[in-house]
């Protein structure tokens, strides 16, 4: 399932059945009244009168909630994939293959493979806080650290070791104490619901 796509659909379904979806601009707090949820307030200063708040804020998840009360533990942290070269013998058919007793996940990737990094001795990234305006960006990755967990991902496909590496990508992902969603009403304030905390699969959650 490609996420953009699915997200895309997902949208062009709620705007049929008469939702408005609101682009660049950012919730700023959610108003609280009696306990329940009464409003969101926005970064352009609007103040949107609502029954309902779902918190779906990924790794801003916990800011956005501690705002009010709120406890969301999720924590951002570094997440390493290594994409190889095109190999010809690599089909876009292939299924993803887990390996826990190598830290690892491998799938088709641009005519190569993707060899994914979950290692048992994660770093945490920014839990001052996550800025704002961070978007999709790269981090500076601790090689003393990846490299072991890298070779024994790799060498769990030999072939992988015989062709270059196109791109080593670092960036944060938030991930649960459990690894397990956080997903449903809250009981700090009542009409306040989480969905947030998916552990870099969300979409294959779905």
């Amino acid at each position: 399932v490609n996420p953009v796509d699915a997200t895309a659909a997902m949208a062009r379904a709620a705007r049929r059945r008469g939702a408005t979806i609101v682009e660049g601009v950012a919730v700023s707090d959610v108003d609280v009244e009696g306990g329940a949820v009464r409003g969101v307030r926005t970064s352009d200063g609007s103040t949107i009168r609502c029954e309902y708040f779902v918190n779906a804020a990924g790794m801003w998840a916990r800011q956005l909630g501690e705002r009010t009360g709120v406890s969301i533990p999720n924590q951002a942290a570094e997440h390493y994939y290594l994409l190889t070269e095109p190999m010809a013998d690599v089909g876009r058919e292939w299924p993803v293959v887990e390996d826990p007793s190598r830290c690892t996940y491998i799938r088709p990737e641009g005519g190569g493979l993707m060899v994914g990094l979950f290692e048992t001795d994660a770093a945490s990234w920014r839990v001052d806080g996550i800025p704002a305006d961070f978007s999709f960006g790269e981090i500076e990755p601790d090689w003393d650290r990846l490299a072991p967990f890298l070779e024994r991902a790799m060498d769990r496909v030999p072939r992988s070791l015989e062709v270059g590496a196109k791109k080593l990508f670092c960036g944060p992902e938030s991930f649960t104490p459990d690894l397990a969603p956080i997903i449903g009403p809250v009981p700090e304030v009542r009409n306040y619901f989480a969905c947030a905390g998916m552990n870099s699969i969300g979409i294959l959650s779905g």
